[in-house]
């Protein structure tokens, strides 16, 4: 009666979704330093990749000017992973925070379903 290796592949496909873990960000940007941002959240973001093992991250611009990312991780132990970034990515971190109003997590979830397409 079962589906054989289809039901299976189905199952680790969701138990891998169910352990993937998603962090949104939300930036307010200082007017002028929005290359000064972008550009540093882009270092910060590769070295976090490399050196913490997240899957990557997304960053989207609203109407109203607020930045906002999605960054993806393999599970939440990842997330917390507190791994020392290099120094060129510490002083990325430094002057993205510095270009920025206000930061902050917005929310911290985990997958119960992904219809992304590649």
């Amino acid at each position: 009666m079962g589906f054989g290796a289809a039901t299976v592949a189905l199952r680790c496909t969701f138990e891998y979704i169910g352990s993937m873990y998603i962090a949104l960000y939300e930036f307010k940007v200082k007017s002028g330093f929005e290359k000064q941002f972008e550009d540093n959240w882009g270092i910060v973001t590769e070295h976090i990749h490399k050196v913490r093992g997240s899957l990557g991250s997304r960053l989207h611009k609203a109407d109203d000017g607020t930045y906002v990312a999605y960054a993806q991780w393999p599970s939440e132990a990842r997330y917390n992973l507190e791994t020392p970034l290099p120094p060129i990515a510490m002083n990325a971190r430094t002057l993205m925070k510095d270009a920025c109003e206000n930061l902050k997590v917005i929310k911290l979830m985990s997958v119960v379903a992904d219809l992304l397409k590649d």
